[in-house]
């Protein structure tokens, strides 16, 4: 039963995600600059990045995609914090493509982690309370704020 359940999440997410480009493990689907954060580091590269498989979506949204392993059993750390919960992977999202934008996090970059659960949003309410200071301080795992509360005064 469970195989029949994930053959249709994963056609669920094929049939709702149209693909315009496919860079697999190669460069072009995000900015080829570091990612920055709201306090002015650095952060990583994500389209040099080639264990991430990486797309943009017909509506122009960058996306990487890293699979840690099948069982979920990947803990999530954040400064002295770990997620309650394994994880199986984690999605990026460049909402506004890889030729426009910020490239920061909590601007135009946002991630998910993947649980057995489905999708949750980085900064969840789930994971702890102090991802919102995180997010206040560096950008980063700010889109559970943002969806959850629908707003981004995080940047304010």
């Amino acid at each position: 039963m469970r195989l029949k359940r994930e053959r249709k999440e994963r056609k669920a997410l094929k049939d709702t995600i149209v693909i315009s480009k496919s860079c697999a493990g190669g460069t072009g689907c995000f900015t080829n600059n570091s990612s920055r954060r709201t306090d002015g580091q650095s952060a990583a590269n994500i389209d040099a990045e080639s264990h991430r498989y990486k797309i943009i979506t017909k509506e122009g949204i960058s996306m990487a995609f890293h699979a840690y392993n099948a069982n979920c059993a990947a803990n999530s750390y954040i400064g002295e914090i770990i997620s309650g919960f394994g994880y199986c992977g984690h999605v990026m999202i460049d909402v506004d493509g890889p030729n426009s934008g910020e490239n920061t996090w909590g601007k135009d970059l946002f991630d998910f982690r993947l649980t057995k659960e489905g999708f949750v949003p980085d900064g969840s309410s789930s994971y702890s309370l102090d991802n919102f200071r995180h997010c206040q301080e560096t950008g980063e795992w700010c889109t559970g704020y943002a969806i959850e509360k629908c707003n981004r005064n995080y940047l304010h």
